[in-house]
């Protein structure tokens, strides 16, 4: 076996499984400046299946059609939100249903738009409590959505580059590496996968909110 080859691969390797944990982790996400959610462990009550990213961001988004259908962007909703968002944050970080929103949109807000320190904000900031946060979550799962979305098929190809580039350097491997290598690429390939369908049960951007959200592209990431 020749040990560059095998760990490039497995650096390959590593990377794409990697990304796969940062959708999830860009989607749960609180915040631009807030790397805490990238290491928020299960609740107790969540089973470990829940480790998987397919599972996680299917758990992150449970029921959020509850809080968000009905609810349509603007041009105006995004600047809005991207104008108070810091403001938002520093308001509620304090409370459970901040820590909650990593691990279910829907329980966050549920927790979040009886806050009385988010409620003060709000008002404070001339919102209307209720009609700011529900245009918030929308936003936040419509941002994961259309930049999963566009990343998905461009790591997929990855992975297909890849699986093609072991192959050609199978005469360097042993056997068994070879064999590891390979079967752990179409992991990570499954993995995608699954997280293509659970990108399907997520609410869709309308033509008009790609728009307004595109205005804003960098300052949502």
């Amino acid at each position: 076996m020749k040990p560059i080859r095998m760990s490039f691969a497995l650096l390959v390797l590593m990377g794409a499984a990697q990304f796969t944990g940062l959708l999830y982790a860009q989607a749960a996400e609180p915040g631009p400046e807030d790397d805490s959610a990238i290491d928020v462990e299960p609740e107790p009550e969540q089973s470990p299946a829940s480790q998987e990213p397919a599972s996680r961001v299917t758990e992150w988004a449970r029921e959020v059609g509850t809080v968000v259908d009905g609810v349509s962007l603007e041009e105006s909703d995004v600047a809005d939100y991207v104008s108070h968002r810091e403001g938002f944050e520093s308001a509620v970080h304090d409370e459970t249903g901040w820590a909650k929103l990593s691990v279910n949109l829907k329980e966050g807000y549920d927790l979040i738009v009886k806050s009385e320190a988010y409620v003060k904000w709000a008002k404070e900031n001339g919102l209307e409590p209720v009609d700011w946060l529900k245009k918030a979550v929308r936003i936040k799962v419509l941002s994961y959505r259309l930049r999963a979305d566009a990343e998905l098929p461009k790591l997929k190809q990855r992975i297909e580059l890849r699986k093609a580039l072991v192959e050609a350097e199978k005469h360097g491997l042993s056997t068994s590496d070879f064999v590891n290598v390979m079967a752990a690429l179409e992991m990570t390939r499954e993995t995608l996968d699954e997280l293509s369908d659970v990108l399907k049960t997520l609410p869709s951007a309308s033509d008009a909110e790609k728009a307004a959200m595109a205005l804003k592209s960098e300052e949502l990431r």
